[in-house]
C-alpha cells in the first residue's frame, strides 16, 4: 500500500496571526527612533465598533419590511465631529 502524499497547509505569516508582529521586529529603523504607539487608535476603534450597527439577519428583516411597503433605502451618515 502506498502512503498518500500529505502536506501540512502552509503556516500563516506572523503579521496575520499577531497584530503586533511588525512592532516586535528588532532589525528595523523606525522613522522617529521608536516603534509607533497605536494605543489611541485601538481605543477609538474598540469604542466605535461597539456603536450603532446591524447584523445580517436584522438587515435582511429590515429589507423585507421596506420592500413589502415599497420603501427605498436612505443612507444615513454620522455628523462630522467638531475637534
Amino acid at each position: 500500500m502506498v502512503a498518500a502524499d500529505t502536506q501540512a497547509p502552509p503556516a500563516l505569516p506572523d503579521y496575520v496571526t499577531d497584530s503586533d508582529a511588525v512592532l516586535k521586529d528588532t532589525n528595523v529603523n523606525w522613522r522617529y527612533g521608536r516603534a509607533p504607539d497605536y494605543s489611541k487608535t485601538r481605543k477609538v476603534f474598540a469604542e466605535s465598533k461597539l456603536g450603532f450597527h446591524y447584523n445580517l439577519p436584522m438587515l435582511c428583516q429590515v429589507a423585507r419590511h421596506r420592500a413589502a411597503f415599497g420603501l427605498k433605502w436612505h443612507v444615513v451618515t454620522a455628523p462630522a465631529s467638531k475637534t
